[in-house]
Formats: structure tokens, C-alpha cells, sequence
């Protein structure tokens, strides 16, 4: 018998989409761990498109979404066209920032959850949205005071939209 020298030649897979697991990593901070544990969830597809928009989002010096769509266009579309939603869809993506901040906090740690009311904002409510994310996450917030004293630019005008 031929032994295989690589007897798992392919990484464990799921049914994710890219979008799914972008936004599933997206609430993992730089938890390495969780992040691997998001992109084990995608299937092969997801993770071979994922791998260069989180490449891509880690080596850029962006502090804000509207940089990062900036920066890594490309990986995005490739990842998703959809990822920051379709402004020319209408009623599908009719969420404003508020309203998906409301909506998230019927979700509690459900990823698919999360990914499901973001999709919902249209691309303006979705930056927005992502502007507060990323800002909670710079400073590791875990409650609303939290982010009322460092993000409140951010909140304020996510709750204006």
C-alpha cells in the first residue's frame, strides 16, 4: 500500500457562503482562533474568496469601512458583490443603520443572525454600521456606555440615518 502523504489535502468545509463567513469574522475582532473557526464554517468556495479580503483588510492601514471598501475593492466583490448590500434593490435593502443596530439586538451571538439584519441596510446604512463595529472593537466594548463615550460620532451618526 501507498501511504498518502497528505492524507487531508483539502480543510474542513461547511455551507457558508463568503458573505457568512465575513461577517461571522468580522465579529471576531483579531481573535485568530475564532477566526479560523468562521472560515471552517464557509464552504471551500467561500474560503478560497474570503482568505484574500481578510488578507487584505488586516494589511491595510484603514480605521474605517469606507477605507477598507477603498482599499480592497477587489477582494470584496470577489468575496461578494453583495457584501455591502445593493443600493439599486429597493425594498430588500431598505434598513437603516438604527434600524439594523435595533435589529441586531434581537440576535444575541448568532452569526447568521448578524449577517441577516447588516444585509438588510442599504450600502450607506451598512458603512455606517461598520464604522461603529469597527470602532467598538477598537476598543473591545462590550456595552452601551462603552460605546457612548468612545464611538458616539459614530453611533450619532448611525442613529441620524
Amino acid at each position: 500500500p501507498n501511504p498518502n502523504p497528505n492524507p487531508n489535502p483539502n480543510p474542513p468545509s461547511g455551507a457558508d457562503t463568503c458573505e457568512d463567513v465575513f461577517w461571522c469574522a468580522n465579529d471576531c475582532g483579531e481573535d485568530p482562533v475564532c477566526i479560523q473557526s468562521c472560515l471552517e464554517r464557509g464552504t471551500l468556495g467561500a474560503q478560497q474568496s474570503i482568505e484574500p479580503l481578510l488578507s487584505c483588510l488586516f494589511s491595510s492601514n484603514c480605521s474605517d469601512m469606507e477605507c477598507f471598501q477603498n482599499e480592497c475593492a477587489s477582494e470584496f466583490n470577489a468575496c461578494s458583490p453583495d457584501i455591502l448590500g445593493d443600493s439599486m434593490s429597493g425594498g430588500q435593502n431598505s434598513y437603516s443603520c438604527g434600524d439594523i443596530l435595533a435589529c441586531l439586538g434581537d440576535c444575541g451571538n448568532t452569526s447568521t443572525c448578524r449577517a441577516e439584519c447588516v444585509s438588510r441596510g442599504d450600502e450607506l446604512a451598512q458603512l455606517k454600521f461598520l464604522n461603529v463595529d469597527l470602532c467598538s472593537q477598537n476598543w473591545n466594548c462590550q456595552d452601551r456606555q462603552c460605546l457612548e463615550y468612545y464611538c458616539a460620532d459614530y453611533v450619532y451618526e448611525c442613529l441620524e440615518d
